[in-house]
């Protein structure tokens, strides 16, 4: 047995040695007829050139894989059998520069960008995050060769998670060139490592990120041209920052029409001054669509932005002139209730939740929404507060619109700001401070549609 397996090990050397030569046959061929560029071939050729000390089989492997891909694809874009002659350094910058002056949405010209920046930097994944300034966290907005690439995804920085956040804070550009990470199942393998801050003026932006299942792929060259290219990553990164800052200060949402969180915030703080001086109750209704991610991932973007656009439409029809509507999250509206007790708002959460039902929304889709109501100060003293109460109260809050009974809910209608229940019907109602009794003046009325 132990001659078989020395055999077999002599033989499997013989033909990976075998292989080697006839692939760097194949490196050789390829850059004379200048398919490949002559730093591709002569880092190629490094790899497969090797001792066999300093290598492994899997390597050669990568390498064999790395060079087929490349011909592959520089022959399929070749018209009528053609040899395609790489573009310089200086051609393929200009045509960058150029994607700049495109009215393209932002992610659609960072993945332009991302492509042309391949045929200077051989990398597998790249992506590039932008840094949210409100939050003070990255965020990856766009990303090439099947997904995001980062490192130590769990660990948590000063601004997220991942090793881009690391270097976002030092500022300051990092090349790995041989990482030593066991691959886990049907993951990318990543042997090689850069990532570029995005500074302009001395203000951070984002962060680039390449990264390619070959050891040494990168080099300094490649580092040089990267932080280069930077500076037109700059330029889009900066009309995304510019977009943000506008749709912040904006006092509606374009896309709905209703409130921006910023504005709504703005409103509550006003209105729970004036309650704080004259006693006025205050009231807050939080909306949210059931199922709005399981819709858009079944029928696209679009079709969630066009029911989104039609919810806020409909939500300021069931509510007073005088109260506010606002988009506080991805398919989460709020009510600002003014002069309004816990009992009135919890009637006006259950009768938005029929309108929404009844409602005919885009291609006839018929919709769901939680409908939770909260009372200030009981539930907090600003938005984000009395959010936080709101959803708090989702997960118990039973089917869209129809919150739990009273024996489910400890506080359900009694002035402590839970709007988790609504009374039963045919029940007698009981008296909430702040809030109509039953048998006086009925709740104000929707307004007709």
């Amino acid at each position: 047995m132990a001659r078989r397996n020395g055999r077999g090990s002599k033989s499997l050397a013989e033909t990976i040695a075998q292989f080697e030569r006839s692939e760097l046959r194949l490196l050789r061929s390829a850059s004379k007829a200048q398919i490949l560029t002559a730093r591709e071939a002569e880092r190629l050729e490094e790899r497969f050139s090797d001792s066999p000390s300093q290598k492994r089989s899997s390597d050669v492997l990568s390498a064999a894989i790395h060079l087929n891909k490349l011909l592959t694809g520089a022959l399929r874009e070749a018209p009528n059998g053609e040899r395609p002659t790489p573009r310089t350094e200086v051609e393929v910058l200009a045509e960058m520069a150029a994607e700049l002056r495109t009215e393209a949405e932002v992610a659609d010209s960072l993945l332009n960008l991302l492509n042309l920046l391949r045929e200077l930097v051989p990398f597998d994944r790249a992506a590039v995050f932008v840094l949210d300034r409100q939050l003070k966290r990255l965020e990856s907005i766009a990303s090439a060769g099947g997904g995001s690439v980062d490192l130590i995804e769990a660990v948590e920085f000063d601004l997220g998670t991942g090793f881009s956040s690391w270097v976002a804070k030092r500022r300051k550009p990092t090349l790995l060139t041989d990482l030593q990470r066991p691959v886990r199942e049907g993951e990318m393998p990543l042997r090689c490592f850069m990532s570029v801050p995005v500074i302009v003026h001395g203000e951070l932006l984002g962060v680039l990120n390449l990264g390619h299942s070959l050891p040494r792929a990168f080099d300094e060259d490649h580092l040089r041209l990267v932080s280069t290219v930077t500076s037109l990553l700059a330029a889009t990164l900066t009309r995304e920052v510019m977009e943000r800052v506008l749709a912040e200060n904006a006092a509606v949402d374009p896309r709905t029409g209703v409130l921006t969180a910023k504005q709504l915030a703005r409103r509550v703080l006003e209105e729970t001054d004036r309650s704080r001086r004259h006693g006025d109750p205050l009231t807050l209704v939080l909306v949210r669509v059931e199922g709005y991610e399981a819709l858009v991932e079944a029928h696209g973007f679009a079709a969630g932005e066009a029911v989104l656009k039609d919810l806020g439409r409909l939500l300021p029809t069931c509510v007073r002139s005088e109260d506010p509507v606002g988009q506080v999250g991805t398919g989460e509206f709020a009510l600002l209730l003014v002069h309004t007790g816990m009992y009135e708002a919890q009637v006006v959460a259950g009768r938005v939740a029929e309108q929404v039902a009844k409602h005919s929304f885009p291609r006839r889709r018929r919709l769901k929404v939680a409908c939770i109501a909260t009372a200030f100060p009981e539930g907090g003293d600003d938005l984000s507060e009395l959010l936080a109460t709101a959803r708090r109260r989702l997960p118990n809050a039973g089917a869209a619109g129809h919150p739990p009974s009273p024996k489910h809910s400890r506080h359900a209608g009694n002035g402590t700001g839970d709007g988790s229940a609504l009374p039963p019907r045919g029940l007698p109602q009981p008296p909430v401070p702040g809030t109509s009794p039953p048998g006086a003046a009925p709740p104000p009325a929707l307004p007709p549609h």
